[in-house]
C-alpha cells in the first residue's frame, strides 16, 4: 500500500506532498565524500511517480480526495507568453525575472532533498519504509553488517499552493483505521497542526506585531496562546 508524505517549504511557501510503495529496487552506492562539492543524493527507489501519486487520492467511506487528482497534473504558466504590447528594455528585462520566478514557483512537480532513515548494508543503501516494523529495525544485528541512520534522498513530489494545502489537511481523515492507513505520520502532525492554527484563527488567538530590523519595520500576526488549554495543547502537540 502506498503512504503519502509531506512537509512544508519555507523557502518556496508551498506544501511539498511526496509517496512511496515497496517495490523491487536496487542498493544505491555509498557517495564519495570530496572537499570541494557535496555528493549528490540519489533517487529515492521507492517514491511514486507523479501518476501513481494521483491515484493515491481516491474516494473512501468518510473522505473524498478525487479532486487532489487535478493538483497533481497541474502544470506552471510558462513564461514569456507570445502577443501583448511591446514593452521596453527594462520593463521587459523586469517582466522576464518576475516571469521566471513565478514559473519556478508555479511548477508543480519538484525534486528536493529530503533525509530519510537508511539501512546501511554492504549490498549498499536503502532508504527504511514508514511502513516497516520499527520494533525490527531497532533489534541488533547479529552480523553486525546492517546500521540505521539519517541520510538524504532525492525525492519527487507536487508542491502545493497554501489554499490547496490547507483544503487537503483538512479533509484528510485523523484516526488511523485500514482504509486511512496511506496518511504518513509527518502528513498526519500537518493536519492536526492546520486544524488547530484554523481554530486558533476563528476565535481570533492572534494579535498585531510590529519589529523592525536595518531594512525598516516588519509587521505579522503572532499567535495568542493566553489559556491553559492551548498551552498545553502546545506542549503536548
Amino acid at each position: 500500500m502506498a503512504t503519502l508524505h509531506g512537509n512544508w517549504l519555507p523557502d518556496l511557501q508551498r506544501f511539498f506532498v511526496w509517496g512511496e510503495t515497496w517495490k523491487k529496487a536496487e542498493a544505491a552506492e555509498l557517495p564519495a565524500l570530496q572537499d570541494d562539492a557535496m555528493p549528490s543524493p540519489a533517487k529515492q527507489p521507492y517514491q511514486l511517480a507523479q501518476s501513481a501519486l494521483s491515484e493515491v487520492f481516491q474516494k473512501g467511506e468518510e473522505f473524498d480526495l478525487t479532486w487532489m487528482q487535478a493538483q497533481m497534473s497541474a502544470k506552471g504558466e510558462k513564461a514569456g507568453a507570445k502577443g501583448g504590447k511591446t514593452l521596453g528594455k527594462a520593463s521587459e528585462k523586469a517582466a522576464k525575472e518576475t516571469s521566471a520566478r513565478k514559473s519556478k514557483k508555479a511548477d508543480s512537480w519538484q525534486s528536493r532533498t529530503v533525509v530519510l532513515p537508511t539501512k546501511f548494508g554492504e549490498a549498499g543503501l536503502f532508504p527504511v519504509l514508514s511502513t516497516e516494523d520499527q520494533a525490527l529495525l531497532d533489534e541488533a544485528d547479529p552480523d553486525a553488517s546492517t546500521a540505521v541512520a539519517l541520510h538524504p534522498w532525492q525525492v519527487s513530489g507536487a508542491l502545493l499552493d497554501p489554499l490547496v494545502a490547507i483544503k487537503l489537511l483538512s479533509a484528510l481523515p485523523l484516526g488511523q483505521s485500514e482504509s486511512n492507513a496511506f496518511v504518513g505520520d509527518d502528513l498526519r502532525y500537518w493536519s492536526h497542526l492546520s486544524r488547530w492554527c484554523l481554530d486558533l484563527l476563528a476565535r481570533g488567538k492572534f494579535v498585531p506585531v510590529v519589529s523592525a530590523d536595518k531594512g525598516g519595520a516588519i509587521a505579522i500576526w503572532q499567535l495568542l496562546l493566553d489559556s491553559a488549554l492551548d498551552q498545553a495543547r502546545l506542549k503536548e502537540f
